[in-house]
């Protein structure tokens, strides 16, 4: 059985706790506006291949990167009008941007390709950790390839009482029930839906439309 340090999300201490150890290249357990995620510093390679082998994630898949502002974000990514003025349509909240990254980051973060997934999350925890690193985080779902995500405190404690394990969990209790968020290619003109998710594709095509021409759609 892992040991795991645990934290509540309440704790006075929280944010310094979590950036302490990222910033030592470790991997937290996170809530988030969507599910429970696994995080660490997106620049940290090695951090970077630990997540991975917590989450047995296979090295094809990239893992998306969470920033907490629009200075951070094209500090990370280029990212051109209308396509900017659609995501902050939805941004803070359940969308995940696949756009050409501006940065290096660790090669298996991004699968061998030349973009990079991007959100800015509608969660307060994860918002102030970011802006207290200064950096993007790599954040995935909070289990193993192959498990469900989840949204409850003790089913992901329980997904890594085996093997390797995070170093620290925040603890914010039971989240509500959500969606994974949409993700969507902003690489092509229109961007395109890859995965259905928090917001409907409905409702990103009512915005989406007002900035490309309707038969695009």
């Amino acid at each position: 059985m892992n040991f795991m340090e645990r934290i509540s999300e309440d704790d006075p201490g929280v944010l310094k706790r979590a950036a302490e150890v990222l910033s030592a290249g470790g991997v937290v357990v996170v809530p988030t506006d969507t599910v429970y995620g696994l995080a660490c510093d997106a620049f940290n390679a090695s951090a970077v291949e630990k997540l991975f082998l917590i989450k047995k994630r296979d090295r094809g898949k990239a893992i998306p990167i969470f920033v907490h502002d629009r200075m951070l974000l094209d500090q990370v990514v280029l990212l051109d009008e209308p396509v900017a003025t659609i995501l902050f349509n939805f941004w803070p909240g359940a969308l995940t941007a696949v756009i050409l990254a501006r940065s290096i980051f660790p090669e298996a973060l991004q699968a061998g390709t030349p973009t990079v997934g991007v959100r800015i999350p509608n969660n307060s925890f994860i918002l102030g950790l970011i802006g207290r690193m200064g950096r993007p985080l790599a954040v995935t779902s909070a289990n193993k390839s192959g498990h469900g995500e989840s949204t409850h405190i003790v089913r992901v404690v329980n997904e890594f009482h085996e093997g390797a394990g995070p170093d620290l969990i925040i603890d914010a209790g039971d989240l509500a029930e959500n969606k994974p968020s949409i993700v969507v290619d902003c690489t092509k003109t229109p961007p395109v839906i890859l995965r259905e998710g928090g917001i409907s594709k409905s409702d990103f095509f009512a915005v989406a439309s007002q900035y490309f021409k309707p038969n695009n759609y």
